[in-house]
């Protein structure tokens, strides 16, 4: 028998045929689709711009073998360093196999590659242009700097920083080894030990 698929998305299918009413065993092998293919990611309301430390922005995924729009697929979009850093929120399928649009979740950094899953298989990148695939969020604004006069010479005082897009609360140092202060005074620059968002995107303390 030759038989032409149906749309769909998954791996790990078993095969089966009825004949007369009578239905096959489940074939012994395994039937798949292809996994989907990520070649762009982009803002859908303000292509080319970065995203809001705070979230809650559209990306626009496109590429190959997504599946169908209300397919009941299971789909899920993460993004970061490696793929993986940040896990976005409402991801769908908007247009037929070859457009997806996920919700950004607070966070920070750039260069941040996209995941796609699928039905349990994760995309690959086909990126046109080298970066195609990566989103970055806004760049840290600081408007003011407060620390107290005569800091030591050893370390160890605090500074507080206000400003913008800082990113979510916490203490992003491990994630992010260049979340710091750099105190510049040609020709010596220092950077400060530990800094943590005390203010959702808008506060921060170093040490």
């Amino acid at each position: 028998i030759q038989c032409d698929t149906a749309a769909g998305v998954g791996a790990g299918h078993k095969a089966q045929v009825s004949v007369g009413g009578q239905d096959s065993n489940l074939s012994p092998n395994e039937l798949s689709y292809a996994p989907p293919t990520l070649n762009a990611a982009a803002s859908r309301d303000s292509p080319g711009t970065d995203f809001d430390t705070a979230g809650g922005e559209v990306v626009t995924l496109s590429g190959t073998d997504f599946g169908a729009t209300g397919s009941g697929a299971s789909v899920t979009g993460t993004y970061g360093r490696d793929g993986v850093d940040f896990t976005a929120t409402g991801c769908v399928v908007t247009v037929d196999h070859t457009e997806m649009e996920c919700t950004t979740i607070a966070g920070i950094g750039a260069g941040l590659e996209w995941t796609l899953t699928v039905a349990a298989q994760a995309s690959t990148s086909a990126p046109v242009v080298a970066g195609d695939t990566a989103i970055a969020y806004q760049l840290p604004v600081i408007t003011d700097v407060v620390a107290s006069p005569g800091q030591p010479t050893s370390g160890g005082g605090q500074v507080t920083i206000t400003g913008a897009y800082f990113g979510p609360l916490g203490d992003h140092s491990a994630m992010w080894p260049l979340y710091s202060l750099l105190s510049n005074a040609d020709p010596l620059s220092f950077t400060a030990d530990t800094c943590v968002v005390t203010q959702a995107d808008s506060g921060i303390v170093c040490d």
